[in-house]
Parts: structure tokens; sequence; C-alpha cells
């Protein structure tokens, strides 16, 4: 990312969106847009940067929420002759179809399923469900992928919240991630450490933010941009281009299910 790409024209993404509620937290949901979370509020404070479309030199970027990045993470860079699959796999640019709504409207199933589509740059049957839920505070999320394919079918997935940090407050956050530091990060790069079970960060002003992720996750993945007010910390399953390596790669048999979770939580800063 080279500074002066973007053209600093934003965008709100229109399609229907879903509120999901417990008491003053708030959940965004945009099923028809990759079934992400677009927004998380809590006590008037939004936790997530706004999913927005940005213009930049190279084009539409989008950016902002909480991708599920299915069935893979990070880009393909290797050639395979199982699949093509595009960086960040395919599952946030589909249309999930909501399979149920709590009562209460504290929580939303959605799925999606294969097609010609999906097969021809991912050749298996299967059925990914995304549970979206929220408590008092917490934002909670789980994938579940049953594969309907004869053959094992390889994942390495991940999610990718942009939490919200403004730029004057970049060097004044804390975190708990052992390496990380905000006074020497290159905030247009990203770095990757192990994984932690419970990872904390503190944004001035706003409050703190905690991620719990089930164990299958293993990579933490934190990654912003010089001219955007975000920070990234994503649990990603496995690296980059594992999902091209029977060795480290996920791969869930026929007939079979994996489930996948995190937990976001927000506490608000005293006044």
């Amino acid at each position: 990312m080279i500074s002066g790409e973007f053209l600093h024209k934003e965008q709100k993404v229109t399609s229907p969106e879903i509120t999901l509620i417990k008491g003053t937290t708030q959940a965004f949901v945009r099923p028809s847009d990759g079934g992400i979370v677009s927004r998380f509020r809590v006590d008037n404070t939004d936790v997530f940067l706004q999913d927005q479309i940005i213009q930049t030199l190279a084009g539409p970027k989008r950016r902002g929420g909480n991708p599920l990045l299915f069935p893979n993470a990070g880009p393909v860079t290797k050639k395979s002759d199982e699949f093509a699959l595009p960086q960040h796999g395919f599952a946030r640019d589909r249309k999930w179809i909501i399979k149920d709504i709590s009562a209460g409207r504290e929580s939303i199933l959605l799925s999606l399923t294969s097609n010609d589509q999906t097969k021809s740059i991912y050749p298996y049957d299967f059925e990914a469900t995304h549970t979206i839920s929220v408590d008092s505070g917490k934002l909670h999320e789980e994938l579940r992928v049953t594969n309907f394919s004869k053959n094992p079918m390889p994942i390495a997935p991940g999610f990718h919240p942009y939490f919200q940090v403004p730029k004057e407050k970049r060097d004044e956050i804390k975190t708990n991630i052992p390496g990380f530091n905000p006074n020497e990060y290159d905030w247009k790069s990203s770095h990757h450490f192990p994984r932690q079970t419970f990872v904390s960060l503190q944004v001035p002003d706003s409050g703190e933010i905690s991620i719990k992720s089930s164990e299958e996750f293993q990579i933490l993945v934190v990654w912003s941009e010089l001219e955007r007010p975000h920070l990234c910390i994503e649990p990603w399953t496995r690296e980059a281009n594992a999902i091209l390596d029977p060795e480290q790669r996920i791969e869930i048999q026929p007939g079979e299910t994996a489930n996948f979770w995190i937990e976001i939580g927000f506490q608000k800063t005293s006044s």
C-alpha cells in the first residue's frame, strides 16, 4: 500500500441489513453481501469500522466490518491443479441465505452452499453455516462446514475484523500481543503472530476490545493502512497458501462437519 493510493471517496454499501440487538449491544448483518457483520456497536460506540467501499487508484475496494474468509484466508500465490481461489476465498462475495432468526432478534443463522460457480474454482460439494449472535457487550460468530463430497475437502478459513482506531490515536493503543509495538509498527503492512487464546486491544477514548477464538485458529494477523482509521486483528486457521499443502491445511472428511468460532467483546471506557 503506498501513500496517496486512496482517493478519499467513501461509498456506503446499501444492501439490506438485519439488526441483531441485546440491550445496548447491536450487530448489523448483510446476508446478501457475504453474510458480513457490517457494524458492531456497544453503548453507542462503534467497535468496527463500518463496512464501506473505498475508491482507490487501483479501483474500488471494500473495507470494514468483519468479513468471513472461506474457504481460505490470505492469498493463494502458488499454482494448483486442485482449484483457483481468490484472496480470502469467495464466501465474502456471495449471497448467503437466511435459515433462521431468533424470536428476540439476538441471533441469525445463514447458509452458503456449493453451486456451479463455486465448483468451477473449488470442486467440492459443501454447506457452510454462519451463526451470528449478540449478548451484552459481545459478538459471537460460528462457522460450521459440512463436506458432501466423496473426497476430503481442504479448507483454511479465517475472520477479518476491522477495529475502529482513529489515526491520531494509533500510537496510544495498548495490546497484549507479544512482539507488537504500536510505536514501531509500519501502519501499511501486515505482521503474523502465533495464536493467542485471548487478545486485548485498548483504544484511547473508546474502550477495551477482547478477541477469543476456537483452537483451530493458529495464526493472528495484524494489518492496517496508513490512510484508514482501522486496525485489523485477524484470527486465521493457517498461513497463506496452506490450503494447497496437505500437511498444513484442515481436511474435512466426506460427510463430516468442522466448527470454528470467534467472540469479540467490548467494554466502554468510563468517562
